[in-house]
């Protein structure tokens, strides 16, 4: 029974994920998180990393059986340096992006 247990004990080690020390992991630090969530539904979010993505939303449930309407926009920078900013509405009938 202590060589079942101590083969399993062995076998999880093994299977666990092994990290190398060269393998560098990049810390992006939160800069900005606010969210309100109001008790009618109505909701914002901003938030922002270091790494330069941005994410602001807001939404209500004025839409169809409740349906969430919202609108917002999200942004960040491509691997070639090109700022992206997609901006988007759902409003249950239409979406833009």
């Amino acid at each position: 029974m202590k060589f079942v247990i101590l083969a399993c004990i062995a076998a999880v080690a093994f299977a666990a994920p092994q990290y190398s020390s060269s393998e560098e992991v990049e810390f992006v630090p939160i800069l900005r998180d606010d969210r309100v969530h109001e008790e009618d539904g109505t909701y914002s979010l901003d938030f922002e990393a270091g790494n330069g993505i941005r994410v602001s939303q807001s939404g209500s449930p004025d839409g169809d059986k409740d349906a969430v309407i919202m609108a917002g926009e999200y942004s960040y920078t491509a691997p070639d340096g090109t700022l992206i900013v997609v901006k988007y509405v759902a409003d249950g009938s239409t979406a833009y992006y």
